[in-house]
């Protein structure tokens, strides 16, 4: 089992890692890089994955994500929730709901990237905001 302690034990891997993010990053300094610079998220559609030129219709834009694996809003760069959902019993008009990409499947409809700015920056959207987005099919 991996623990902090073994690996701040061996200390030469915490040594390189200045190195490697300046490598990654050799335009910027180390100290004006942000969270947002070294995690950032692009949800890409299957179909682009075989046909890249569609990526461009397909895949939502990439960016910055906040979050990590032992966050409560858990998010890595190929992980992270597919639902937000908060619900309490008797105050379901109160809800909190938020997809990663958008209401609609058709990269055609206004609703099939909707959600995305939500999700990304984790804002909430009110039920007022599903139901308006429901009512246009």
């Amino acid at each position: 089992m991996f623990h902090y302690s073994s690996l701040a034990a061996s200390g030469c891997y915490f040594v390189h890692i200045p190195k490697n993010i300046q490598q990654r990053f050799p335009e910027k300094r180390l100290s004006l890089l942000s969270w947002g610079d070294m995690h950032t998220v692009q949800l890409q559609h299957p179909f682009s994955r075989v046909f890249p030129w569609l990526g461009f219709f397909l895949n939502m834009p990439q960016q910055p994500l906040n979050g990590c694996t032992y966050c409560v809003r858990v998010a890595t760069a190929d992980f992270g929730a597919s639902m937000r959902l908060v619900v309490s019993p008797g105050h379901e008009d109160k809800m909190i709901l938020v997809t990663p990409t958008g209401q609609s499947g058709h990269p055609l409809s206004t609703h099939y990237q909707d959600r995305f700015p939500y999700w990304v920056n984790g804002k909430k959207c009110t039920s007022f905001q599903i139901l308006k987005t429901q009512s246009c099919y």
